[in-house]
């Protein structure tokens, strides 16, 4: 069980497909898994390398690396400051990721498709 999940989402978003392509090698991918967490539960060891980006909201988001590997770990979007975005290839069991919603789906490849039936949203869905 994932811990104070707020949302396991699949994202669509055009940034993050590039960053989480490049980190992972450039697989290809066409989404990125990923848990939406409490900022005030997370916490880390180690060092990360970061890249910051403009997102949607404008606002920035920062994205952190492994700096010996690449993988893409976790991101800090400036406009929701209270969660971070954890990357679901990075925790030590994957398998507990179950999506819950799709994301940025505007912005899917067509040929990226999820054979589970989940709510979709054009950009992000509406706060709650």
């Amino acid at each position: 069980m994932v811990p104070s999940a707020i949302e396991p989402r699949v994202s669509h978003c055009s940034p993050y497909i590039v960053i989480a392509a490049i980190a992972s090698g450039l697989s290809g991918t066409g989404h990125v898994p990923a848990l939406g967490m409490r900022r005030d539960l997370f916490s880390y060891t180690g060092n990360t390398n970061s890249y910051a980006t403009v997102g949607t909201s404008k606002g920035q988001a920062v994205r952190h690396f492994c700096p010996v590997c690449g993988s893409l770990m976790f991101g800090l979007p400036e406009s929701w400051p209270h969660m971070v975005s954890l990357y679901v290839g990075t925790l030590d069991d994957p398998s507990v990721f179950a999506p819950s919603i799709i994301v940025f789906a505007s912005q899917r490849h067509e040929w990226d498709r999820l054979a589970a039936a989940l709510p979709e949203f054009a950009t992000l869905p509406p706060r709650r």
